[in-house]
C-alpha cells in the first residue's frame, strides 16, 4: 500500500514538469492536440504495461521488473532532443528563410 501511495505522489509531482516540457515551444494551434496525444499515450502505456510488469513481479520479483522498466525507458532516450529549443527554433527559422546554418 505504501508503494502505491509513493508512486501516486511521484506521478503527481512529476506531472507539472512533464507538461511544462511538452508545452515548451508548441504552436498554440496544435497545443490541445499534442496534449491530448500525450495524455492518451500515458494512459495506453499504463493500461498496456501495468499488467505485464505485475506478472513479471509475481514470477521473477521486483528487481527483474525494475530492470525491464529501465530497458523500456532507455529506448526513449533516442527520442529526446539534446539541442536547446532556441537552437532548434533558430535552425528551423533559417531553413524556412532559405539561409544555410
Amino acid at each position: 500500500m505504501a508503494l502505491v501511495l509513493a508512486v501516486g505522489l511521484a506521478r503527481t509531482a512529476e506531472y507539472p514538469f512533464r507538461m511544462a516540457r511538452v508545452n515548451r515551444g508548441l504552436d498554440p494551434a496544435t497545443r490541445a492536440t499534442v496534449l491530448s496525444a500525450v495524455g492518451q499515450g500515458d494512459s495506453i502505456g499504463q493500461v498496456g504495461n501495468g499488467p505485464v510488469f505485475a506478472i513479471i513481479v509475481a514470477a521473477w520479483g521486483a528487481r527483474a521488473a525494475l530492470a525491464l522498466g529501465a530497458v523500456v525507458v532507455l529506448q526513449a532516450v533516442a527520442f529526446v532532443r539534446t539541442r536547446p529549443l532556441e537552437e532548434r527554433e533558430g535552425a528551423a527559422r533559417a531553413e524556412a528563410e532559405g539561409v544555410e546554418v
